[in-house]
């Protein structure tokens, strides 16, 4: 990882039943982070993998 840093959007945040977050358009103000990541690709294979994604539509 290259970098992180706090962050806000206006957005609302809720928690679905999966046990994943969801942020929406809204007028709440919703922190977080944002991460700057040397290889992309790599990181999203790994939390594909984590998660049990395994593409568009494929359970």
């Amino acid at each position: 990882m290259q970098s992180a840093r706090k962050a806000t959007a206006n957005g609302m945040l809720f928690h679905l039943p999966y046990g994943y977050p969801a942020m929406v358009d809204g007028r709440e103000t919703v922190h977080g982070e944002v991460f700057e990541l040397d290889d992309p690709e790599t990181a999203l294979a790994v939390l594909d993998q984590l998660e049990g994604y395994c593409g568009p539509g494929i359970r």
